[in-house]
């Protein structure tokens, strides 16, 4: 069996093609309407979270720049962790300006985390500083580690 390659077809070509078609997408006149890059409207974002354990406490991390205290709410209901707020757009239009790029995503959010039996809903704390919000949730006592002392007989 011979194996056949379709001489029509250049890879290179199609990568060329595509150099310039990112190309173009950059190298536009700044007197002209440019692209712009936005989520659509209605669409929410999500923050990013860390989540880490150790023997005592769950942390929850979760970057949330450009917000304050006042913009986010945190709760605790039957085993899962609530973290919600919203980023509200600062529209400040000013005579003979565009916008030009808009990459920036606001609106609301809420992110959900299921929470293991450990933990004590009852103990929870929260921090807020220079846009990045930690959630400590402490563990049952029961469920933390202890040293069990061996007797000698």
């Amino acid at each position: 069996m011979a194996i056949i390659r379709k001489r029509d077809w250049d890879p290179f070509r199609e990568l060329n093609v595509l150099q310039h078609q990112i190309s173009d997408l950059f190298d536009w006149s700044w007197g002209k309407d440019a692209p712009s890059i936005r989520l659509p409207e209605g669409i929410s974002w999500s923050p990013s979270i860390d989540v880490e354990e150790d023997e005592r406490e769950f942390s929850v991390k979760a970057e949330v720049p450009g917000l304050s205290k006042d913009d986010l709410s945190i709760s605790v209901d039957g085993g899962v962790l609530r973290i919600s707020g919203e980023k509200k757009v600062e529209k400040k239009e000013e005579k003979g300006k565009k916008q030009h790029i808009s990459e920036i995503a606001y609106g609301k959010f809420e992110r959900i985390l299921s929470l293991p039996e450990t933990a004590d809903t009852g103990r929870v704390n929260a921090k807020f500083k220079d846009g990045t919000l930690k959630v400590t949730i402490t563990k049952k006592k029961e469920s933390q580690p202890k040293q069990i002392d061996i007797k000698i007989e």
